[in-house]
């Protein structure tokens, strides 16, 4: 992490469930190769870096956190590499269609599926819902 604890630079040991309170950027590649990271909670993220989530192939969930305001920026490729199944994206209901359009993708985006400017080449099936 950043010295004011803010932003999270890098984790590659990361694996299983992790939530990440009060850090408000994910860094690019911060969890590039976590094979074993199976979701991710973020309640107050507003930026998401780079490549993110690249290789994270047991990645099945990602939550963002109703304090996110208004939604999370994400850069290129964020889920490049992580295979096949399927990824949930979590957010406060009501918002998806502000996620959504921000992202500039539908709610449902089919594995595979090149988004190059948001989710990258090569990943799972995404699914955009409100909880």
């Amino acid at each position: 992490m950043n010295k004011t604890g803010t932003t999270l630079i890098a984790w590659p040991s990361a694996s299983g469930s992790v939530t990440l309170t009060g850090i408000t950027t994910i860094g690019d590649s911060a969890f590039t190769g976590c094979d074993s990271l199976a979701s991710v909670t973020l309640p107050v993220a507003t930026d998401i870096g780079q490549g993110a989530f690249t290789g994270c192939t047991s990645l099945n969930n990602l939550t963002f956190g109703k304090d996110t305001a208004p939604w999370p920026v994400l850069a290129g490729n964020v889920f490049r590499g992580t295979g096949t199944g399927s990824l949930t994206i979590h957010v406060p209901s009501g918002t998806e269609s502000n996620y959504t359009g921000t992202w500039g993708v539908s709610a449902s985006v089919s594995a595979g599926n090149t988004y190059s400017s948001v989710y990258g080449g090569d990943h799972k099936a995404i699914t955009i819902v409100g909880y």
